[in-house]
C-alpha cells in the first residue's frame, strides 16, 4: 500500500505552472488495486442490507389491529350514547318532564362540543399561524351553507330524533350522503364508467329507504301501533329535509375532486381557519335558536326553575352527564383514531371496515343487550311482545329498574312490533335500515381504494377538520379526500417521480471511522435506488460530492503541492466501501484538475456518481461555509442554470472557462453516468441538496422521508430529520440527554407553533429553487463586517422538521472539543434568533407560518436562555443561606463571584486558557 500511496501522491500533485492548470483538463490513473492473493475484508457497520423484521411487521400489523377496534368502540359508543339520550328526551318516554329537558340539554351539548372544539383549534391556529381574510361574498357564501348544515343537524336531533324509535332513529342518519351522491352522477368523478353505478345505487337506496321510512309510519299509524297519529308524517317530512341540509356539509369534496372551481378552493384553505372561528360561532348560535324556538316558544316544555337540580336529582345528573362525555369523548376519540389509521397506511382493515360497520354493530349490540337484560325487568310481562309492552309502563316508577334499559325497551315497543294486527311491516322497517345502510356504503367506496402518501397531513386526508358528531361515522367516510382523478391533476405521479437530488458533504481532517460512515451511508442510498429487489416506488437521481478543505500540503523536499494523508484515506475508505458492496474491483479512477484543486470521480456500483473535490486554500477560500457556497453555486448555478439556458455559455468571458466541469466535458468522458442532460427536464421546485457532514450516518429512508415532505408542500424550503449523537463517555451521555430536551423537543415545538429556525447542517434538505430566490444564497456569500451580518435568512420559506428521519453523527468526546463547538452554536443561535425578532413584524407579513405568537415564543425562548444562569446562581445562593445560614445579599455575592470571573476571563483569555481555567 506504500507503493500505491506513493502514486496517489504523484499522480494528483499539483502543477506548479498556474497558467496551465488554469487552462486544461488533465485525466490521470490511481492505483486502486490491492495484492491478488488478499481476498479479506473489514466491512463496515451497517453495509449489510436492512433485513425484513417479522417482530416490526408483526408489531405494525397489531397496531393497525388496536387502532381499527379503537374507532369501531368509540364510534359504538358515540352512536350508541346519542340515542340513548335521544330516546330519553323524547316525548313518550316515561321520565318525568324535569328529567326530559335536562337530557335534551345533554343534546344540545353533544351539537355544541365539536364546534366549539374546532373554535378553539381554529383560534389558535391563527394566533401562531398568519392567515388571509376572505372577501364578504366568500364569507357570506361559506357561512350561510354552515348554517344550513346546522340548522339541519339541529332539527334532525333535536325535533325529529326524540320523536321516532330509537331503530328509525339508527337508521334514518344514512340519508345525509344524498347530495354527495348527486355531485359524483352529475361530475362523473370515476375512474371507470362502470363505477358510475355506485353513487347510482346509493341515491337509488337512499331514496328507497326515504319511502320506506315513510310507509312504515303509515302503516304503524293504520295500526294504531302505540296509538300514534297523523302529525308523525310532518316529523318524516322534517327528517327528510333535515338530512338533505346536512348532506351540504360535504360539497368541497366532489369538487375539490374534479378540480371544480379551482381558485376558490385553493384560496379557501388560505382563510379557512378563519371562517371555522366565524362559522363555528354561527353554528354554536343555530344549535341554541333551533332549541329554543322549538322548545321554549312551540312546544313550552321548558321550566327553568327545574334546572336547579337538587341532591335527590344526583341519579338524573349522573347519567345525563356520563352520556353526555361518553358522546362528547368518544366521537372526538373516533375522529382522532380514524386520522391514525389513514397515517398508518391502514385504511381498510382500521379505517373503513370499524366505520362501516358502525351501524350493523350498534343494532347488533342493542338486539344482544336487549335479548340478554329483559328479564332484569322486574314485573314485565313474559309473554307475547303485546303484552310485555303494556307492562312497562308499570315500571317507569320503581327505583329498581334500569332507566337506559327500559326506556330502550320502551322505544323498541313503539315499532310495528307491537301491533295487535299485522307485525310483518316490522320487515319494511329492517330493509328501511339495509337501504340506509348500503346507501352510505355505495356512495363512500372510493375510501377503500384510496392510496395514502407516506407523510400527508390531515389537511390532505380530510376537506373538513369539523366533525359531525351526532354521525360519526357517516361524517369520517364522507369527510375523506377522493383521490380517485388525481393523475389528472397538477400533482400527478408522474410529475412527482422528477426529482434530483445532490448528496453534499463537507470534510476537514475527519477520521478514518467518520468517513467510513458517510462513505458508507452514500453506497447504501446507492444499492437501495438501483436495487429492483426492493419494494418502493421511489424513483429519483441522486450525485454524491465531497468537498475536502485544506487537501493539500507542501513537500518538504521539493515544496510541491500534494494531496495530504486525510485525503489518502478518503480514497483508501472509497476503495474499501467499493469493495465491500460490490465484492469487486474499483475501476481506475479519473482526475480532473480544476481552479480550486482537484477534483475525483468514482463510479457507484448502481452507475450513480460519487464526485470528490479537493480544496487547495491556497486557490479559493476555506472552511465549511464557502464550501457551501462552492457546491450551491456549483450545483444550482451552473449546472442547473447554464444546461437550460446554453445560449448563456457564450456571453460569459471567462478565461477558465476550458478547466470548468462543464456539461459538454462531463457527457463526453461518462456519457453513460451522466444525469446533467436529465436536468433540463426537471425544476428547481424538485432539485433538492442534502446538506451532510463528514462524519453523518443514514439510512435511504431517512432522506426518502424528507423528500416526501418536500414533495408534498410546496411552500417548505427546507427539512431536517432528528439528529443522534454517537460516541462513548460521559460527555456523549450528557450531549444524548441535551439533544433530547433542546434540540428534539425544541424543533417539535418550533415546527408545530410556526417554523423550524435553524436547519442542522449535518442532516438537511433543501430545495433548489428556495436557495436561489432572492436574499438567501446571495446574502450568504456576502463576506462579514459586523457580527449581525455572519448569519441572514429570507424567512418567506417554511423550515419543518421530521421526527421520523433518523441520521446519527459523532459527538464530542473531549470537553475542549465540546466547549469550542458551543461557543460556535450558541452566539449563531441567538444571532439568529434576535434577527428575526428584530424584523418580526415584517417577517410574519411574509411567511404564513409566523405569527405574532410565534414572536412572542422566541422571545420567552431567549429570555429563559438568558436567565437561565441567573437562575441557576440564585439556587445556589439558596443553597448558601440555608447550609450556611448567611445573609441573603452575602450568599448572593459569593454565588456570582464565579460566574462573574469566569467571564472576565472570557472577555481577556484566549480560547485555551479559557477551558485550561474552566474545570478548576
Amino acid at each position: 500500500m506504500k507503493e500505491c500511496d506513493g502514486i496517489i501522491q504523484e499522480s494528483i500533485q499539483c502543477k506548479t505552472d498556474a497558467t496551465q492548470t488554469q487552462h486544461r483538463a488533465q485525466q490521470e490513473v490511481i492505483c486502486l488495486r490491492r495484492e491478488t492473493w488478499d481476498p479479506f475484508n473489514l466491512n463496515p457497520i451497517g453495509a449489510e442490507k436492512e433485513s425484513k423484521r417479522k417482530c416490526f411487521r408483526m408489531a405494525q400489523n397489531l397496531v393497525a389491529v388496536l387502532v381499527g377496534l379503537a374507532v369501531l368502540a368509540s364510534a359504538i359508543v358515540s352512536k350508541g350514547s346519542l340515542l340513548v339520550l335521544s330516546t330519553l328526551s323524547s316525548p313518550t318516554s316515561m321520565r318525568s318532564p324535569k328529567e326530559k329537558q335536562f337530557y335534551m340539554l345533554m343534546l344540545v351539548f353533544c351539537l355544541i362540543c365539536p364546534n366549539f372544539l374546532v373554535f378553539l383549534k381554529s383560534l389558535w391556529r391563527c394566533a401562531f399561524k398568519s392567515f388571509i381574510q376572505p372577501t364578504m361574498k366568500t364569507m357570506a357564501f361559506i357561512c350561510g351553507i354552515e348554517c344550513l348544515v346546522s340548522l339541519g343537524t339541529s332539527l334532525l336531533v333535536l325535533v325529529v330524533m326524540p320523536q321516532f324509535d330509537v331503530l328509525t332513529n339508527l337508521f334514518i342518519s344514512g340519508g345525509v350522503c344524498i347530495v354527495s351522491a348527486i355531485l359524483q352522477i352529475v361530475y362523473r368523478l370515476q375512474g371507470h364508467k362502470w363505477k358510475i353505478l355506485f353513487p347510482i345505487c346509493s341515491l337509488t337506496l337512499t331514496v328507497t329507504g326515504y319511502c320506506l321510512l315513510g310507509v312504515d309510519y303509515y302503516v304503524r299509524v293504520s295500526s294504531f301501533v302505540d296509538r300514534q297519529g297523523t302529525d308523525c308524517f310532518v316529523y318524516v317530512a322534517i327528517g327528510i329535509f333535515s338530512s338533505l341540509l346536512i348532506s351540504l356539509c360535504w360539497w368541497e369534496n366532489p369538487l375539490q375532486a374534479t378540480n371544480r372551481m379551482p381558485e376558490f378552493l385553493k384560496d379557501m384553505d388560505g382563510y379557512r381557519d378563519f371562517v371555522f372561528i366565524i362559522s363555528s360561532i354561527l353554528r354554536i348560535i343555530v344549535i341554541g335558536g333551533v332549541y329554543l324556538l322549538y322548545h321554549v316558544l312551540i312546544e313550552k316544555s321548558i321550566t327553568w326553575s327545574d334546572f336547579n337540580l337538587q341532591d335527590a336529582d344526583w341519579e338524573l345528573l349522573q347519567i345525563g352527564l356520563v352520556l353526555f362525555f361518553l358522546q362528547a369523548f368518544c366521537s372526538a376519540a373516533c375522529h382522532w383514531f380514524g386520522v391514525v389509521a389513514c397515517k398508518i397506511h391502514a385504511v381498510r382493515m382500521s379505517f373503513a371496515l370499524p366505520v362501516c360497520c358502525t351501524g350493523p354493530a350498534v343494532l347488533l349490540l342493542g338486539i344482544i343487550l336487549f335479548l340478554t337484560q329483559a328479564k332484569q325487568l322486574d314485573g314485565a310481562k313474559q309473554g307475547s311482545i303485546q303484552e310485555f309492552c303494556e307492562s312497562l309502563v308499570y315500571l317507569s316508577h320503581k327505583n329498581t329498574t334500569p332507566v337506559v334499559l327500559l326506556e330502550i325497551t320502551r322505544s323498541i315497543c313503539r315499532t310495528s312490533l307491537n301491533s295487535y294486527y299485522l307485525q310483518w311491516p316490522f320487515s319494511m322497517l329492517a330493509l328501511e335500515g339495509v337501504c340506509m345502510w348500503s346507501g352510505f356504503v355505495t356512495c363512500t367506496y372510493y375510501v377503500w381504494k384510496i392510496k395514502v402518501q407516506r407523510i400527508e397531513r390531515t389537511s390532505q386526508l380530510f376537506v373538513r377538520r369539523l366533525y359531525e358528531s351526532a354521525f360519526i361515522d357517516l361524517s369520517l367516510l364522507l369527510n375523506t379526500k377522493m383521490k380517485v382523478p388525481r393523475a389528472k391533476s397538477q400533482e400527478s405521479q408522474d410529475d412527482m417521480q422528477k426529482c434530483v437530488i445532490y448528496l453534499c458533504a463537507t470534510m476537514w481532517h475527519e477520521t478514518y471511522d467518520e468517513m467510513l460512515k458517510i462513505l458508507t451511508s452514500m453506497f447504501r442510498l446507492d444499492r437501495y435506488r438501483g436495487d429492483p429487489n426492493e419494494e418502493h416506488n421511489d424513483c429519483f437521481d441522486f450525485e454524491c460530492h465531497i468537498y475536502v478543505d485544506d487537501a493539500y500540503m507542501n513537500e518538504k523536499e521539493t515544496n510541491k503541492r500534494l494531496v495530504n494523508s486525510y485525503v489518502t484515506d478518503l480514497i483508501h475508505v472509497v476503495i474499501e466501501v467499493y469493495r465491500v458492496f460490490t465484492n469487486k474491483e474499483a475501476d481506475d479512477v479519473s482526475i480532473i484538475e480544476t481552479p480550486y484543486g482537484g477534483r475525483l470521480m468514482f463510479v457507484m456500483p448502481e452507475g450513480n456518481m460519487l464526485y470528490i473535490h479537493l480544496k487547495d486554500k491556497d486557490l479559493i477560500r476555506n472552511k465549511k461555509r464557502w464550501s457551501q457556497i462552492m457546491y450551491m453555486y456549483y450545483l444550482l448555478g451552473w449546472k442547473g442554470y447554464i444546461v437550460k439556458n446554453p445560449q448563456k455559455i457564450t456571453r460569459q468571458n471567462n478565461p477558465h472557462r476550458d478547466s470548468m466541469i462543464s456539461m459538454n466535458g462531463e457527457i463526453f468522458l461518462l456519457p453513460q453516468h451522466d444525469n446533467d442532460f436529465k436536468r433540463k427536464f426537471i425544476s428547481d421546485d424538485n432539485t433538492y441538496i442534502l446538506a451532510l457532514d463528514g462524519d453523518t450516518d443514514f439510512q435511504p429512508k431517512a432522506v426518502i422521508l424528507l423528500v416526501d415532505r418536500m414533495r408534498m408542500y410546496l411552500n417548505v424550503g427546507a427539512a431536517c430529520g432528528r439528529i443522534h449523537p454517537t460516541g462513548m463517555g460521559p460527555m456523549v451521555w450528557y450531549q444524548k440527554f441535551e439533544y433530547a430536551v433542546g434540540h428534539w423537543l425544541q424543533k417539535t415545538a418550533e415546527h408545530v407553533f410556526g417554523s423550524v429556525l435553524c436547519s442542522p447542517g449535518c442532516f438537511s434538505l433543501f430545495r433548489g429553487s428556495a436557495i436561489m430566490d432572492d436574499n438567501v444564497l446571495k446574502k450568504y456569500t456576502t463576506t462579514s463586517k459586523r457580527a449581525s451580518e455572519y448569519v441572514q435568512y429570507d424567512q418567506g420559506w417554511r423550515v419543518e422538521y421530521n421526527a421520523a428521519s433518523d441520521a446519527y453523527t459523532n459527538s464530542p468526546e473531549e470537553f475542549k472539543e465540546f466547549y469550542n463547538q458551543r461557543r460556535r452554536w450558541g452566539p449563531s443561535t441567538l444571532a439568529n434568533t434576535l434577527d428575526l425578532l428584530h424584523s418580526g413584524k415584517e417577517t410574519s407579513k411574509r411567511n404564513s407560518s409566523i405569527s405574532g405568537l410565534y414572536i412572542f415564543y422566541q422571545m420567552f425562548t431567549v429570555g429563559s436562555s438568558i436567565l437561565g444562569p441567573a437562575s441557576v446562581t440564585l439556587m445556589i445562593a439558596g443553597a448558601f443561606q440555608f447550609v450556611f445560614q448567611l445573609a441573603g445579599t452575602s450568599s448572593i455575592i459569593i454565588a456570582s463571584i464565579p460566574p462573574v470571573f469566569y467571564v472576565i476571563v472570557c472577555f481577556t483569555a484566549k480560547s485555551n486558557n479559557q477551558i485550561t481555567m474552566l474545570p478548576s
